[in-house]
This record gives C-alpha cells, structure tokens and sequence, in this order.
C-alpha cells in the first residue's frame, strides 16, 4: 500500500509539473499556444488521477475498471445469433 502511495504522490507532482511547465520554461511559443494548452489539459488530467488514486486507491480503482467494462462491446451480454432470445 506504501509503494501505491508512492505512485499516486509522483502522479500529482508530475501532473502539477506539467501544467506549470508552459509558465516557466523556454520552449513554449506562447502560454496560449496549442503545446501550453495541452500541457494545462494534460496536467490537470494526470494531477485530478493522482490525487483520486492517492486519496481512495480501491475505490478508484473499481470506477475506472467500470467505466472500461461498460464502454466495452465485448462485455454485451446479447444471446448468440439463431438462438432465441
């Protein structure tokens, strides 16, 4: 659970790094070009994943394998074709 723990803290500060980064270093063209504006995009994405798994892992963990399970076709429980259904 420690190393879990570990995993999540890094998410969160790799995620707040990336969306601070457009402010702080040189190669962004601009704080409002497209790189700057996937950078805020994907930073808040990573930060807000980091802190759900940091702040309840099991439960977190359970909604993503959810969400995944539903938007799957191959998890349709539809009757095989020529039987009746």
């Amino acid at each position: 659970m420690k190393s879990h723990r570990l995993q999540a803290g890094a998410l969160i500060v790799l995620g707040a790094w990336l969306f601070f980064s457009p402010l702080f270093l040189p190669g962004y063209e601009s704080r409002s070009s497209a790189a700057a504006d996937n950078a805020y995009l994907v930073g808040i994405v990573v930060l807000a994943l980091g802190a759900a798994a940091f702040l309840n892992a099991r439960r977190f963990e359970e909604w993503v394998d959810l969400a995944l399970g539903i938007g799957s076709p191959g998890h349709r429980h539809e009757p095989p074709p020529g039987t009746p259904g």
